[in-house]
């Protein structure tokens, strides 16, 4: 499933036909002799045909899904999983998700391969809804004159793409008749600002200003006093619609904070908000979320140090993703040219942890929408016992536009979720050319995780048994 929905993300990321791409899928699945049955689980090292059988459950299971969302809808796929149970085996199980037996499946995908895996028609329905647009704030909510802040953490410049990344905050507000309006936006940093067509952050571009000295708006900003020379400002004049309000930095990956006002819409002078709650203070031990110098003696790896660690910061407005607070430290190991980053997240809710972190197919689009790097190939990796209350395994090669394009790069990624406290750990290994070896990132998640639960290595451990199962199911067994 993971693989249908990611190859269809990064088909609209990219702007490249599903089909083009499901061609390539069909190929490899129709140029081996492998069932469907002998796919269910990962083959041993010694098996004679290991990695034929490997390339069948990626290409087969692919068509196989699409066969299965065609018939039943991607809703009864989602059941399936939800209602699989150690009570029952997952073959009982897909009798009353789909109707039909297993083996009555196996014949009908024969069937299907056997006619060229001809195109189906998917059904629209969604696996899930994400939370409405982070980015985008209205001015109702907030007022017409407050302070903002961009963090690290934040939505990114639709319009300021070029060499890095610009964090931004975005603001709608509609008017039923014509106006005329002034933005300012002042900080301690150098600010730009753009006004956008329409109630979105990809909108048209309408005004846009740097430097309020140096208008590329229409309209001069002469009323406005107080003005520094890297301030932003814009007038216009408006009919009524929707717009959007983007607040981006001119320097990249500038954080801080900002004051905006916005004149004109609705009276003579904006209205301030009431003055925002102050954040709740961190949780207890969330700076233990992220790895330490005892993590990485449990996991063996004398050969790494510590080169440095960013935070503890915290969001007043969780913003995108919902994120709350950040903790990272940072590992490098100079023998092999090799980095481990360890990230704490603390959310706002469960959902949120959930979509952005812990769900496959949303974490390699957001990889897709960096603008300077080019996916090369990614899988999901499931590794031999359940770490926390939820998480995932993944890796993935890329090259970095940054980098000249030339080095192939890799990430290894470990993520687990303590719901207790919605906190978030993410385990990156980063390497060049060679994957990590997975088992050194489970290690060190291990270890985290027996700290932050406050057990011995037993809470993995007693939970290996059913994350075997999941895996099994999951065709990834061992």
């Amino acid at each position: 499933m993971a693989e249908l929905l990611t190859q269809l993300l990064i088909s609209e990321v990219n702007d490249i036909p599903y089909e083009n791409r499901r061609e390539e899928y069909v190929a490899k699945a129709m140029g081996t002799d492998i069932p469907l049955s002998q796919a269910e689980t990962w083959p041993e090292a010694s098996h004679p045909n290991r990695d034929e059988v490997i390339s069948c459950i990626y290409r087969c299971g692919l068509m196989a899904v699409e066969l299965l969302v065609s018939q039943v809808g991607q809703n009864a796929l989602t059941d399936f999983f939800t209602m699989l149970h150690p009570d029952n085996t997952w073959q009982e199980t897909f009798q009353t998700a789909f109707g039909m037996s297993v083996d009555e499946f196996y014949r009908e995908f024969e069937e299907h391969r056997a006619t060229g895996f001809p195109t189906l028609r998917l059904p629209k329905t969604k696996l899930d809804e994400p939370p409405a647009d982070p980015c985008i704030k209205s001015l109702e909510e907030t007022g017409t004159h407050f302070t903002g802040y961009w963090y690290s953490t934040d939505c990114q410049s639709q319009n300021r793409t070029d060499d890095g990344t610009y964090y931004a905050r975005f603001y709608s507000f509609s008017i039923d008749e014509a106006k005329e309006i002034t933005i300012t936006v002042t900080s301690e940093i150098d600010t730009y600002l753009y006004l956008l067509e329409g109630e979105s952050i990809g909108g048209a571009v309408l005004h846009e200003n740097d430097d309020h000295a140096m208008l590329l708006t229409p309209k001069p900003c002469a009323e406005v006093s107080g003005l520094d020379t890297t301030d932003s400002c814009i007038t216009a004049s408006l009919e009524a619609g929707d717009y959007t309000i983007e607040v981006t930095t001119y320097r990249s990956m500038d954080v801080g904070e900002f004051d905006i006002n916005v004149e004109g819409l609705y009276g003579d002078t904006g209205t301030p908000p009431e003055p925002p709650e102050p954040p709740e203070p961190p949780i207890a031990g969330f700076e233990a979320a992220a790895c330490n110098t005892d993590d990485f003696a449990n996991a063996n790896l004398d050969d790494f140090f510590n080169v440095g660690s960013r935070g503890p910061e915290f969001n007043d407005d969780p913003g995108y993703n919902g994120i709350t607070a950040l903790y990272q430290t940072q590992w490098r190991n100079e023998a092999i040219d090799g980095y481990i980053l360890c990230k704490a997240f603390q959310y706002d809710s469960i959902h949120n942890a959930r979509w952005y972190f812990l769900t496959y197919s949303t974490v390699m689009q957001r990889m897709g929408r960096n603008a300077t790097v080019t996916i090369l190939h990614h899988e999901q990796v499931f590794i031999s016992s359940l770490i926390g209350d939820d998480m995932l395994a993944l890796r993935f090669r890329y090259r970095d536009e940054r980098d000249s394009g030339e080095i192939e790069s890799t990430y290894t990624r470990v993520i687990f979720l303590n719901a207790d406290t919605v906190t978030v750990t993410v385990v990156d290994y980063i390497l060049q050319n060679d994957y990590a070896p997975i088992g050194v990132l489970e290690d060190i998640a291990r270890s985290v995780a027996s700290r932050i639960f406050g057990t011995s290595n037993a809470q993995s451990q007693s939970q290996s048994a059913q994350s075997h199962q999941s895996s099994e199911l999951f065709g990834y067994g061992e």
